[in-house]
């Protein structure tokens, strides 16, 4: 694997893409906590758009939805499951 820099905004976007909804959550409450609902979806929107330029999200035209690839989606997992990663 190569070496991988993603910002706390993207690492909250793979976490809710991947269903890491408490990781997720815990991560915006950290630091996002000022923003609104509306405000954190432009930021999760922005987030979407970095991520597929660094071509670590793709689009899947026969579901119409986003997928993380397979190499920063393993990542992701890997940091939900460590004991020593992200627990907030």
């Amino acid at each position: 694997m190569n070496r991988v820099s993603l910002s706390i905004d993207e690492l909250i976007y793979g976490f809710y893409s991947e269903g890491l909804f408490e990781q997720a959550i815990g991560l915006r409450q950290t630091y996002f906590e000022e923003l609104n609902d509306e405000q954190f979806e432009l930021v999760l929107q922005t987030s979407c758009r970095s991520l597929l330029s660094k071509e670590l999200l793709m689009y899947d035209e026969h579901n119409h939805r986003f997928q993380l690839t397979e190499e920063i989606s393993s990542l992701i997992k890997s940091l939900n499951y460590s004991p020593l990663s992200l627990k907030l």
